[in-house]
């Protein structure tokens, strides 16, 4: 009879508790940036309690210093995950942008030379890459 694997779930409480949050299905530190394999209870506060040892005692249990503390420390994880998806989303504009202008010229079949070409393309990948941006119309 083959064995059932057990499926652990992070618990919300831990951000607070152990510093810890919800990567991904990864539990991650919010101090120093690991994980922990399996997100059991005891994982998680065997890591906090031997990785940061300082904390529990700069940071009491329940006090409103431990919670500003913690939300301080997701919000630079976010805002560090952030940085790290904006590239990205810019490079599908760009490719985007790019498939869109070839289509265009294939389309008219004109010589660059000619300016009412060159000038719809360059329309056609203006529009794509700042579709979402926030325009100053005076």
């Amino acid at each position: 009879m083959a064995k059932r694997k057990k499926t652990y779930f992070f618990n919300r409480d831990w951000e607070e508790e152990f510093f810890f949050t919800e990567v991904k299905d990864k539990c991650v530190c919010l101090i120093c940036g690991s994980t922990v394999a399996i997100p059991k209870r005891h994982n998680v506060e065997r890591h906090y309690t031997t990785a940061h040892p300082s904390f529990h005692t700069n940071f009491p249990v329940g006090s409103a210093l431990r919670v500003e503390k913690a939300r301080e420390l997701k919000a630079a994880l976010v805002k560090q995950q952030s940085f790290f998806t904006r590239p990205g989303k810019k490079s599908k504009k760009a490719t985007e942008a790019s498939f869109r202008a070839a289509n265009y010229l294939i389309k008219n079949k004109r010589a660059f030379t000619d300016g009412d070409v060159l000038k719809g393309a360059m329309m056609i990948i203006a529009e794509t890459m700042f579709k979402d941006e926030k325009t100053d119309q005076r």
